[in-house]
């Protein structure tokens, strides 16, 4: 069990899958105040529950939000939280940050697959003879999406050659089952709302709860050499790629970010402001285990496609054309920057 801290480099947002209207939140000054529908309902039925028909009614127009009560002197309680704005909203429905009885958390397994991810383009970058195979197999498929698609499934097609024994493909087997990390709780005193831009696009995008930059969190990070340890001895099963050291961690995690970090400030080469914060992110790294997790990555920081992005750029276009749907084919060209000109996702492990 190793002990870590867990700071955030830049925002990140990791959505519940829920967005609040201005139905539910008002605006005063740059602090967003939130009043979940059912806590305003609930609310209304323990204090004035005679009112409740009229705000049927007045839910009825279609320019109907809170200020409508305000404006008209109808008492409400107390916001169930508020954060600070960091920007106007350009739409108005924010994305909330996945929370468990009101607490919001990053969950252990958005950790592990980052992990994953970096685990595996770090390997990558280190075996010529395992990328040359890989290459190889995503030009067989290249002309098949239904293949090229299972190809690259979690748990499936070519995540074997990285987390699975020699010759052995049973998904029980996957070296990362011996990894864990756990939910990591914190308040919502560290949230804020973030307007991200694209660059690139004039497209507006929801605004989203995100974790303050400079927020720090601690956890533990399970390691479970025994379950390894009876996979040698008493499966006598024989892994390519087996050491899952903190060291080894953070060099193939951190090898496969420095590539992508180079690649955003290529792109962000005429944005000396996102160019000096990328820079910054990869000067950290040293300190410990890079990831980069939630919403608005980009394709470079979920996939292993980056590796082949400067090597091969043929194949990378292929494969993105073939497994991107038509409606997000303008996204290699574009990215997602807050109002402060970060990038987001960035979050630095360091051991302690």
């Amino acid at each position: 069990m190793l002990k870590f801290s867990l700071e955030i480099l830049s925002p990140v947002h990791i959505g519940s899958g829920e967005r609040i209207t201005n139905w539910e939140y008002v605006i005063e000054g740059n602090r967003l105040k939130v009043y979940p529908y059912e806590y305003l309902i609930s609310w209304f039925m323990n204090t004035n529950q005679a009112f409740l028909q009229n705000l049927r009614a007045l839910m009825q127009d279609p320019n109907y939000s809170l200020y409508t009560l305000i404006d008209r002197n109808i008492k409400i309680p107390e916001p169930l939280y508020e954060l600070p704005l960091r920007s106007s909203l350009q739409v108005r429905e924010v994305e909330l940050f996945i929370k468990s009885l009101g607490m919001p958390y990053i969950p252990g397994s958005e950790l592990k697959g980052a992990l994953r991810t970096a685990y595996m383009g770090g390997l990558l970058l280190a075996d010529k003879e395992l990328r040359e195979s890989i290459r190889r197999r995503l030009r067989q498929k290249i002309n098949n999406k239904r293949e090229l698609e299972k190809f690259g499934s979690k748990g499936k097609g070519f995540e074997e050659n990285f987390f699975n024994p020699v010759e052995n493909a049973d998904a029980k087997y996957d070296l990362f089952k011996a990894i864990a990390f756990p939910d990591l709780f914190f308040e919502l005193r560290d949230l804020c709302v973030e307007v991200p831009k694209i660059i690139g696009s004039d497209k507006s995008l929801y605004a989203c709860e995100s974790i303050k930059v400079g927020t720090r969190l601690e956890g533990k990070l399970l390691i479970e050499r025994s379950l390894i340890d009876r996979m040698l001895r008493v499966e006598k099963l024989n892994y390519k790629h087996l050491d899952l050291s903190w060291d080894r961690l953070k060099e193939l995690s951190n090898s496969f970010y420095s590539l992508v970090l180079d690649l955003e400030m290529e792109f962000f080469r005429n944005m000396p402001e996102v160019r000096t914060h990328l820079q910054e992110v990869k000067r950290r790294m040293e300190e410990g285990i890079l990831l980069r997790i939630g919403k608005h990555q980009g394709y470079l920081s979920t996939t292993i496609m980056a590796v082949f992005k400067k090597e091969d750029p043929e194949l990378f276009e292929r494969v993105y054309d073939a497994s991107v749907s038509q409606s997000r084919k303008e996204k290699p060209k574009t990215r997602r920057i807050s109002s402060k000109n970060l990038t987001f996702g960035w979050v630095l492990i360091k051991r302690v």
